[in-house]
């Protein structure tokens, strides 16, 4: 699926386009800010994507934490 940029006429990315299937801007012209995103391991072979305000900056150090013990593998449960 081809779409151009409501904005600047640029073809978006596939791969933008697969993630915010509705989103009608390229990266550089949205003006949504962007987000922390952590995996949420919830079974062994499961994770969940989490995505963070950067401006909640108690999410972000639990995060930053969950991410230090887990080292990415191997623990499950969550981290909220």
């Amino acid at each position: 699926m081809k779409r151009l940029c409501s904005r600047c006429d640029q073809e978006i990315p596939s791969a933008r386009l697969e993630a915010l299937p509705n989103t009608h801007t390229c990266v550089r012209c949205s003006t949504t800010k962007p987000y922390i995103g952590v995996s949420d391991f919830t079974s062994k072979n499961t994770s969940t994507l989490v995505l963070i305000d950067p401006d909640d900056k108690e999410m972000v150090r639990k995060a930053q934490n969950y991410q230090n013990q887990t080292r990415g593998f191997g623990v499950h449960g969550g981290w909220k």
